[in-house]
């Protein structure tokens, strides 16, 4: 299923304690469908922006 929108999720609001492995990756391939789709609109400023809003840890992103 394809998302309606492709904004990123608040980091800071998420319990990392309560998340299984599986939606930590979940949430991290979906950070990386937002920047991959969404990156190439943006300006250098607003591009570094989105970068840093979809980092989750333990997630390795590619540029």
């Amino acid at each position: 299923m394809d998302p309606l929108t492709l904004i990123p999720f608040d980091t800071l609001l998420i319990d990392w304690s309560d998340m299984a492995e599986a939606e930590k990756d979940w949430l991290g391939e979906y950070h990386q469908e937002v920047w991959d789709k969404i990156s190439p609109l943006l300006g250098d400023e607003e591009s570094q922006w989105l970068w840093g809003k979809c980092q989750v840890p333990g997630f390795t992103m590619s540029a």
